[in-house]
């Protein structure tokens, strides 16, 4: 799509951040995935031991939000 590989990059970080916070919670299928799930992964990157800039965690829904909809475009969840 045109993206710089640093925008490649951080998009890859903020999704593998949050697939280890669904491997920690033992979420294994996109079925599994709740807004709550989300909203809990949001909240520990913004008060987290390092807090997140808002523009970070912006970012980091962006990539959830993302890689959802491919998901369901490739209709895996």
């Amino acid at each position: 799509r045109g993206r710089s590989p640093h925008t490649v990059a951080a998009y890859r970080r903020d999704l593998t951040a949050f697939l280890a916070t669904l491997a920690g919670r033992g979420v294994e299928t996109p079925d599994a995935v709740t807004p709550e799930l989300v909203a809990d992964h949001v909240a520990g990157l913004r008060g987290g031991s390092e807090p997140q800039a808002a523009s970070s965690v912006a970012r980091a829904l962006s990539s959830i939000r993302g890689f959802t909809r491919f998901l369901v475009e490739e209709g895996l969840a």
